[in-house]
Order: C-alpha cells, then sequence, then structure tokens
C-alpha cells in the first residue's frame, strides 16, 4: 500500500492490517482498484461524520454478543439431546 493512500484514509490500525494482509494475498491491480473505492468511501464516511471506530467497535460488541447467544443456545441443544439419548432404553 503506498504511504500516500495511508495518509488520505485516517483508518484504524485495524484497517490498515487488513489491508496489507490483502496486499500480500491479492492480485495486483484488482487490489489497487478496490483499495482506491475503499479508501474513497472510507473518506466520504468521514466526512458525513461517521466515527468508524466507534462503528467498529459497536459491530464487534454486537458481534460477539450475538455469536455468544447462538453458542449458548447449541450448547443448551446438545445437552437437552444427550439428557434424551441417555433415557433411551439399551439395546
Amino acid at each position: 500500500m503506498s504511504k500516500l493512500m495511508l495518509r488520505r484514509v485516517q483508518s484504524t490500525p485495524c484497517l490498515r492490517r487488513l489491508f496489507l494482509s490483502l496486499l500480500i494475498k491479492a492480485n495486483w491491480p484488482e487490489l489497487f482498484r478496490a483499495k482506491e473505492e475503499t479508501a474513497r468511501r472510507f473518506y466520504s464516511l468521514r466526512k458525513v461524520g461517521i466515527d468508524l471506530e466507534k462503528l467498529a467497535a459497536d459491530l464487534q460488541s454486537q458481534g460477539t454478543k450475538s455469536f455468544d447467544e447462538s453458542w449458548q443456545n447449541l450448547l443448551g441443544a446438545v445437552e437437552s439431546k444427550g439428557k434424551e439419548l441417555l433415557q433411551l432404553p439399551r439395546q
């Protein structure tokens, strides 16, 4: 990623690491087109006052909570099914 691009987009360190990892894995011409478009969109969001760091933190928090709820439901279902299976007569 060019230094100019990093200066133009005031991204979080997490987003910078993401861009750098994409540079390593992606097809260079496609990546630069996508990176420039992404940078423009991030810049536009910041320009209208959207706090990307707060947005990212909120999404992470909501995602963690949602995952935990799903995980607890799965564990409950497995436990319930296990109890049902233990009550079946053995052959």
